[in-house]
């Protein structure tokens, strides 16, 4: 923790001016303007002491449609082997491929 005494100064690319805690921000890519950094953590640490200057948050499944789609087929593999073990696999993975690449495709064809 930063000594809650001290004030944080920052002045960014359009002359904004930030005063304020000084603790753990980040330049926002949307707007430039100075955000609190938000942490993803896992419940242990979520439910632990706060021990840092930073927010925190659950970790939220925010991947987009399109790669949670491009990896659906290999939903039934272990990624830590990396190899399909059997011939019932394979069918499983052709048949959710054959769907997926069939969405893939509707959805960047628009």
């Amino acid at each position: 923790m930063y000594d809650s005494n001290t004030v944080g100064r920052h002045r960014d690319i359009l002359d904004r001016e930030f005063k304020g805690q000084n603790d753990c921000r980040y330049i926002s890519p949307k707007d430039g303007k100075i955000k609190t950094l938000v942490v993803q953590c896992v419940d242990d640490v979520l439910s632990g002491e706060a021990n840092g200057t930073w927010k925190r948050t659950y970790i939220r499944n925010v991947s987009p449609r399109f790669y949670r789609l491009a990896l659906w087929p290999f939903s039934h593999v272990d990624m830590r082997e990396g190899k399909l073990e059997s011939a019932e696999d394979w069918v499983q993975l052709i048949l959710k491929w054959i769907p997926s690449c069939t969405l893939l495709i509707v959805g960047v064809s628009r």
